[in-house]
C-alpha cells in the first residue's frame, strides 16, 4: 500500500490538514484503533453493509491501479472513543492484509489517544 505521507504527501488527494502545525501523523494499529471507535466511523471488517462494501471495493481497485491513499484522521478523543475519517481506507486496508496505517492526529489530541489505547495492554486485554 501505498500511503501519502512524508515526502508523497503532493500525492495526497486532500492533503490541507497534513500540512498544517496543528497536525502530526502516526502509526497506528488498525484493530487497535477500531476497539476504541465510536459513532459513525465504525463498519464491520467482516460484515459491511451493501453500500459500505461497494466504497471498500472502490478503494481496493484505486489501490491496485497505483493509487495512492490518503491517512485516516483522528478527529476527537475523548471518555475512551475515538472519532475518526477514512474508515473505508483502513477496512480496505485491513482486508488487504495490513496490520498498520498512518493517522493524522491532532497535537492536542495524542497524548490522550495514547494513554487510551495503552490502557488495553497495561490491562492485559488483547489488542485484538
Amino acid at each position: 500500500m501505498k500511503w501519502a505521507i512524508g515526502e508523497n504527501i503532493d500525492k495526497a488527494e486532500q492533503p490541507n490538514f497534513q500540512n498544517s502545525d496543528e497536525y502530526e501523523v502516526h502509526w497506528l494499529q488498525i484493530e487497535n484503533v477500531y476497539a476504541h471507535a465510536c459513532g459513525p466511523c465504525i463498519i464491520s471488517f467482516s460484515d459491511p453493509t451493501p453500500r459500505e462494501e461497494r466504497n471498500i471495493k472502490r478503494i481496493e481497485e484505486h489501490i491496485h491501479t497505483d493509487g495512492w491513499l490518503d491517512p485516516a484522521e483522528i478527529r476527537r478523543v475523548k471518555e475512551g472513543c475515538i472519532k475518526f475519517e477514512g474508515r473505508h481506507r483502513l477496512v480496505a486496508a485491513h482486508k488487504m492484509g495490513e496490520t498498520h496505517a498512518p493517522f493524522s492526529i491532532r497535537k492536542e489530541h495524542i497524548e490522550q489517544l495514547r494513554t487510551l489505547l495503552n490502557e488495553k495492554n497495561k490491562n492485559g486485554k488483547a489488542n485484538r
